[in-house]
């Protein structure tokens, strides 16, 4: 059996970070983002959240 390492981000799913940062820009009309693959996702008791930093310093 080989155990393949995944970055933190993907501990609790796997997506698409670059489409996830293309429609979170889109939302902020355009604004450049970007989504780093090694941070934990935060969480609570039924949920998860991943920090999206976009270039004019917004989180």
């Amino acid at each position: 059996m080989s155990s393949t390492l995944k970055p933190d981000i993907f501990t609790y799913a796997d997506f698409d970070l670059q489409a996830l940062c293309c429609h979170a820009s889109t939302l902020r009309q355009g604004v450049p983002c970007a989504c780093e693959p090694a941070q934990r996702p935060a969480s609570g008791s039924f949920n998860w959240a991943i920090f999206v930093s976009f270039e004019d310093k917004v989180r």
